[in-house]
């Protein structure tokens, strides 16, 4: 017996979910919390744009979703929860009798960058990296804002920044703590150290089960520090 052919959105899903969870696409088996769909929506709109997909489960396996009730809620958490407005588009797709949910997020496109408002009242921000939503810190947002304006050209580095970029040579992540300690240099300068240089695509932010952790970037393999000294 022939076997039925796959209709266009079954093709569709099936191509999308086979790249697995990353950047730009989240399996949402269902959403149970304004809020926190809010936080991925945003994620998405703060980084490159996206897609989620409701009613698919963390290992691809299609179980659809349960009713409208989704629909209400992806609508509430952009009404309520985000700011500034985030274009989405949403679509329900079939699969072999199961409705998925699709909501295709766009890149936020302005100066501004998207945040949540959380149940303290505080608007904060998220951001996709790799296949997580990312609550920022305020180093990541300084130099975000950095970014925005001119790059600075580097012409020579103090002893202090010597120091500190002598350290991030090497190809371990530290906490701010730990690069403070070793380079026995005050943590706020080493916070404006990792903006200037993070601005400079020098040093990376990392966000980690360990917590946030800073090192060199792969430009920093070409750059030459013993020609920037004073």
């Amino acid at each position: 017996m022939k076997a039925k052919e796959l209709t266009e959105d079954e093709k569709y899903l099936q191509q999308l979910i086979s790249q697995g969870e990353g950047l730009n696409l989240d399996f949402k088996f269902a959403i149970s919390d304004s809020r926190k769909i809010a936080r991925s929506i945003v994620a998405f709109a703060n980084a490159k744009g996206g897609k989620l997909l409701i009613g698919v489960k963390d290992n691809g396996v299609v179980a659809g979703i349960r009713s409208d009730e989704e629909i209400y809620m992806i609508d509430t958490a952009l009404l309520m929860f985000c700011k500034p407005h985030i274009e989405t588009k949403q679509k329900v797709l079939n699969y072999l009798g199961k409705e998925v949910l699709e909501v295709k997020v766009s890149k936020q496109s302005g100066e501004r960058l998207c945040t949540v408002k959380e149940e303290n009242g505080r608007d904060m921000v998220y951001v996709r990296m790799k296949d997580s939503n990312q609550l920022v810190n305020r180093i990541w947002l300084r130099t975000w804002a950095r970014k925005k304006s001119k790059k600075p050209a580097i012409t020579k580095l103090n002893d202090s920044e010597l120091i500190f970029l002598r350290l991030m040579s090497d190809m371990k992540m530290r906490s701010l703590d730990e690069i403070s300690q070793k380079t026995k240099l005050k943590k706020r300068l080493v916070e404006n150290f990792i903006i200037k240089f993070g601005v400079l695509d020098l040093i990376k932010i990392n966000f980690t089960s360990a917590g946030v952790l800073y090192s060199h970037s792969d430009k920093f393999e070409n750059f030459e520090l013993e020609n920037y000294k004073e």
